[in-house]
């Protein structure tokens, strides 16, 4: 079974330096601050607990001044509400797949 990933991994990995490709990773932490409900009946805390982000992105240079990102972002979350001394959670996590296309104004070996 760990063959198997090396040779994916190794196709990847040759795929990128025989295009103008790119293939990067990122971890994060998010950090929320949390919101308060008020209500005639009183008053509730509600918000997302801090977790951990990770993502992934592909990028390719498709011609001289325009190229294209596909991203994505995986984050763990975990919501609350709590109110009069009760409180409740759900486990949650969002998936985001976005496209960037990028333009570029300048030919690409300028410093800016």
């Amino acid at each position: 079974m760990g063959l198997k990933y090396l040779i994916a991994a190794g196709v990847c990995v040759a795929y990128c330096f025989a295009q103008d490709t790119e293939i990067g990773g990122a971890i994060g932490y998010g950090v929320y601050r949390d919101g308060s409900i008020y209500a005639p009946g009183g008053k509730a805390e509600a918000g997302i607990r801090n977790r951990f982000a990770a993502g992934a992105v592909f990028g390719e240079d498709l011609y001289d001044h325009l190229s294209g990102e596909i991203r994505y972002l995986y984050h763990d979350g975990h919501a609350f509400l709590s109110a009069g001394g009760v409180k409740t959670d759900m486990q949650g996590q969002s998936h985001t797949f976005t496209y960037d296309l990028l333009f570029h104004l300048k030919d690409r070996e300028e410093a800016l």
